[in-house]
């Protein structure tokens, strides 16, 4: 670590991973390039997602996550949340193969209330209550009935 650049978010992740951190300052700097951001299975745990969804709340460029088969759990719902209540260009999410439980997911489901852009957002296969994905699943559908009315 260099001792004059101390504290950059990029030393701050906790995956080693020199693809993240070109991704996440590729988020971070808005790259026009940058339209899908694929992690699958990357290793990707609550610290890191917790960077990558603060430096998405300014984004305007990406539209697809792919966050599917990481080690996310509650820790970084609050993240997550806060992005998708002021992110306006997020589209689709997959966190499928995760470690969100219904207390993420609730936090998740507030956001999605403010939410007018988010149109999937998949969570297979984590410890979520068939109840929880219900409700998700009517507020993402309001969300593609927007969607449909502002083409047309």
């Amino acid at each position: 670590m260099d001792p004059q650049n101390k504290n950059t978010d990029s030393e701050l992740m906790l995956t080693d991973s020199k693809l993240f951190i070109i991704d996440y300052n590729k988020v971070k700097q808005n790259n026009p390039e940058l339209k899908d951001l694929r992690l699958s299975s990357y290793g990707i745990n609550s610290c890191d997602a917790i960077f990558m969804f603060k430096a998405l709340i300014k984004n305007n460029k990406v539209d697809y996550i792919d966050l599917d088969n990481n080690i996310i759990c509650d820790k970084a719902a609050p993240s997550i949340a806060y992005a998708l209540e002021h992110n306006k260009t997020i589209k689709v999410i997959d966190l499928d193969r995760n470690q969100i439980t219904n207390i993420g997911a609730k936090k998740i489901i507030e956001s999605l209330k403010h939410n007018t852009t988010l149109e999937q957002l998949y969570f297979d296969n984590n410890k979520i209550s068939n109840n929880l994905l219900l409700k998700i699943e009517i507020l993402l559908q309001r969300n593609r009935k927007l969607r449909k009315k502002k083409k047309k």
